[in-house]
């Protein structure tokens, strides 16, 4: 902590609050010589936090504690540059989140990471998708999670393996395979999406075992007819197949 500055109480308190314990990453730290002011006079006590902001890049706060009926209350800190025209929040409980081998990854601050173990702040929000391309993996849960005072809003989601990766076990979502004779795609991380641009034209495939059934395909939207088979069309108007 730096920058501490002090203000003095307009009205009576009836006698404030004791001298706060000061600590720097845990470690007590002693005032110095002669620098102990009057506690029972004062309200506020204003500080430099070095806490991240989750909406901004700024890694440092002001922050305050207040004199409440003979106990200390914050901190409080701000979220702006300028303390003076801001307002001063609660410090909320930060999130846990550990995540290693679960085949999700998570997108933080526009960075990916196969791996997380630590505390994210309140009100940081992160994305999370499958590994691999889209259609490998069945995505189950939401993917843009948000860390509000301790606890994520929704669980986290799981990753499902697919028929190609556990060679068609029984139960096993079917792997989506697309495929592009003609045209270009990308995949749009933040949505786990796969991107078809104008004049494209896509083939997606199913690879289920026959014996576990024939699988149906559905669409999101009802104004369009897609044409669906067990085996690839040669007309080159047909954009699907389901093998």
């Amino acid at each position: 902590m730096q920058n501490i500055t002090l203000r003095e109480k307009s009205i009576d308190s009836g006698g404030g609050c004791r001298g706060p314990e000061l600590t720097l990453n845990g470690t007590p730290v002693a005032a110095r010589q002669n620098a102990n002011p009057d506690y029972s006079t004062l309200t506020e006590i204003k500080f430099t936090a070095q806490l991240p902001v989750p909406t901004t890049n700024r890694k440092h706060r002001t922050c305050k504690i207040k004199c409440v009926n003979g106990e200390w209350v914050g901190p409080l800190c701000q979220e702006v540059e300028n303390y003076e025209d801001g307002r001063f929040h609660p410090v909320l409980r930060n999130c846990r989140l550990d995540l290693n081998g679960t085949q999700l990854l998570i997108i933080y601050e526009n960075t990916t990471h196969s791996a997380w173990h630590g505390w994210l702040p309140d009100r940081s929000r992160i994305l999370l998708r499958c590994e691999g391309h889209p259609g490998l993996y069945k995505f189950l849960g939401h993917s843009n999670l948000q860390c509000i005072d301790g606890d994520w809003d929704y669980e986290i989601p799981r990753c499902v393996p697919t028929t190609s990766i556990t060679e068609y076990q029984e139960n096993s979502p079917p792997t989506i395979l697309v495929r592009l004779p003609n045209g270009s795609s990308a995949v749009d991380l933040s949505n786990n999406q796969v991107v078809i641009y104008p004049n494209s034209i896509v083939h997606l495939e199913c690879l289920f075992k026959r014996s576990d059934g024939d699988p149906e395909w559905s669409w999101s939207s009802g104004q369009q007819h897609r044409l669906t088979g067990k085996y690839l069309s040669i007309d080159p108007s047909a954009s699907v197949s389901n093998n």
